[in-house]
């Protein structure tokens, strides 16, 4: 009895540990995913729909034969901090409005976060539009467009 009882809660877990993620679960486990460190290529590319996987792969792709040792390194250092966000913190991400259909969906959303590692440090907060669509049984991240930005320093600016 007490066999079947485990068997059976072991299997209820897994069953809703491994259901599909809509919309706002999509966007919210890859706004997570984007500030923690040691991020792969793979697992970010995962959210998102072709064509900006496509212009994402472009940006973290090197063409060594192209560029020189200083633009490689630079290069380097740009996907380095795509891919490991070290000094930004999340602070706050809230849902603002959402239009939704059966396989797209609009999400206006908050998100605010620090930037420098202290609390002393600058507080971002923007203001998005993702555009979500579902290919094949999937949402996936088609588009992102930012609506409003307010950056507070505060630190001096110094030359």
């Amino acid at each position: 009895m007490k066999v079947n009882f485990l068997l059976f809660t072991i299997a209820a877990l897994f069953i809703s540990c491994s259901k599909d993620l809509g919309p706002e679960e999509t966007l919210r486990e890859f706004i997570n995913y984007r500030f923690n460190t040691g991020q792969s290529k793979s697992k970010v590319l995962s959210y998102l729909e072709e064509t900006i996987k496509e212009e994402t792969e472009q940006f973290l792709f090197i063409n060594k034969q192209e560029l020189t040792a200083e633009e490689i390194e630079k290069k380097n250092k740009e996907i380095e901090l795509f891919l490991n966000p070290e000094g930004y913190k999340k602070r706050d991400f809230k849902i603002l409005h959402k239009n939704c259909n059966e396989t797209r969906c609009f999400i206006t959303y908050s998100l605010a976060y620090t930037q420098g590692g202290s609390e002393n440090d600058s507080l971002t907060e923007v203001k998005k539009i993702a555009e979500i669509k579902v290919f094949d049984k999937e949402w996936k991240i088609v588009d992102i467009t930012n609506v409003k930005t307010y950056i507070e320093g505060k630190k001096t600016i110094s030359n």
